[in-house]
């Protein structure tokens, strides 16, 4: 009884900022919550953190695709990127991670990223590609420090419009920052990635693991 009216709470303040309600595994405390949250309308979302030694990994020369133009993402405005970054996420697993459908809230994330909140924003790490004047794809990693006494890279986000995809951009943007962070003197990248993300076979083939760690939400759209 007391879960239900946490929930109703919640749902109620969800609905009023138009946003999604997401809810930590920290709530649910045993299998009886699981089980409350997900026959009331909640998505159960896991994610899990992959890890590539970069010791390991060899400079990879970028194959040309086409006639794609290639720049370090401070040189593109936040709301270009935002944008370009909804339409390559809309109607995928990836979709939730906005939390809200709202365009200024989606700029909010962006803005955030790039001014450091998962650490300094690598350049030359960190490819735009543009094609008829157009964000097409990119590849954002910053020094975010994952390990204590480790440089580690942390690749926020990565993505490709819807249809561009199937031609080889989103394998290049990962060499092309997994070569940056190799020249930069990196040690380690990490990156999230969700069940049922195709682009996990990308990852893997560049020789990134799994590392042990996962996260669980539950989430419910208003």
């Amino acid at each position: 009884e007391r879960l239900s009216s946490l929930i109703i709470w919640l749902e109620d303040l969800a609905r009023l900022e138009k946003k999604y309600l997401m809810i930590d595994r920290i709530f649910n405390a045993d299998d009886l919550d699981e089980s409350y949250l997900t026959t009331h309308g909640f998505t159960k979302f896991k994610r899990d953190r992959l890890s590539l030694d970069l010791g390991d990994y060899r400079i990879h020369e970028i194959r040309n695709i086409g006639a794609e133009q290639t720049v370090p993402v401070i040189k593109v405005k936040p709301e270009v990127y935002s944008e370009a970054q909804f339409k390559a996420y809309e109607g995928s697993v990836d979709q939730i991670l906005f939390n809200s459908d709202d365009s200024m809230e989606r700029l909010s994330f962006v803005k955030k990223m790039f001014d450091g909140r998962y650490g300094s924003v690598l350049k030359d790490a960190s490819p735009v590609f543009i094609r008829d004047e157009k964000v097409i794809g990119a590849s954002v990693c910053t020094d975010y420090k994952l390990i204590k006494g480790t440089r580690a890279s942390l690749l926020v986000d990565i993505f490709v419009r819807k249809e561009y995809r199937g031609k080889g951009y989103a394998g290049n943007l990962l060499k092309m920052s997994l070569n940056g962070l190799k020249k930069l003197g990196f040690e380690e990248c990490q990156l999230w990635v969700s069940e049922g993300n195709p682009a996990r076979k990308i990852y893997e083939k560049a020789g990134f693991r799994e590392s042990g760690t996962s996260e669980i939400f539950y989430y419910k759209k208003p």
